[in-house]
């Protein structure tokens, strides 16, 4: 299940990438450079505390 916070970030890049393509396909036609510079956006990934405490564990067991 996505929280509200990461469905507003795909959307809000969604619409940035939309507008970037837009915004590309009018400046090929007229030979300018794209002037938008690309905003990238960390889409938050929910991980459990079993999987945090998993990963932990098998870090603990590795060590000599």
């Amino acid at each position: 299940k996505l929280s509200e916070v990461q469905v507003k970030i795909w959307f809000q890049n969604r619409r940035a990438k939309w507008k970037r393509v837009k915004a590309g396909n009018a400046n090929s036609k007229t030979g300018e450079p794209s002037r938008n510079p690309k905003i990238v956006v960390p889409i938050p990934v929910h991980v459990s505390r079993f999987a945090i405490r998993s990963q932990h564990q098998q870090l603990e067991q590795a060590r000599p």
